[in-house]
């Protein structure tokens, strides 16, 4: 019982011998979509000054190269590097350094909510990360007016 159960369920066609119709298609549509490059996190420096930055991915031991982001400007981080990945960023903004653990990030986490298996199928949309200056970060699902990605400069 429960074997065919499983096998209506999951599109198993026991006279076919072969998946149904119907599990093609859905397997189909999901080979496209596994294909596409996810550049998924963007930085806005909104602050009125040049900043230079650093993020800590949790599948890397290390903090990124650190990236120069100019005022009025905006930079995608890495290739599938996602927000709810995040363990730590770090932000220069003239003399100042502004740390966020893990734990302060979750704000942003929280307003680009998203689970594992929409990420993977990149279905999720882009998180724009807005720093606003003096430490204060904005997150959003929503692109940010005039926004203006320039390609990733990074300090040597």
């Amino acid at each position: 019982m429960l074997s065919r159960w499983h096998d209506r369920t999951f599109g198993w066609d026991e006279n076919l011998g072969m998946m149904s119709k119907r599990a093609i298609v859905a397997i189909s549509l999901t080979f496209p979509l596994a294909a596409c490059d996810a550049w998924p996190t963007v930085i806005d420096n909104r602050s009125g000054q040049n900043i230079k930055l650093q993020y800590h991915d949790s599948s890397y031991e290390e903090w990124s190269a650190p990236l120069s982001i100019r005022s009025g400007r905006a930079q995608r981080l890495s290739l599938e590097h996602w927000v709810q990945d995040m363990v730590g960023l770090r932000i220069e903004e003239g003399r100042s350094v502004y740390n966020f653990s893990h734990s302060s990030l979750a704000p942003i986490r929280k307003a680009c909510a998203s689970n594992l298996v929409a990420r993977r199928l990149k279905i999720t949309p882009d998180c724009y990360i807005t720093y606003l200056g003096k430490g204060q970060l904005r997150g959003s699902f929503i692109e940010p007016e005039n926004l203006s990605i320039e390609d990733a400069a990074i300090v040597r």
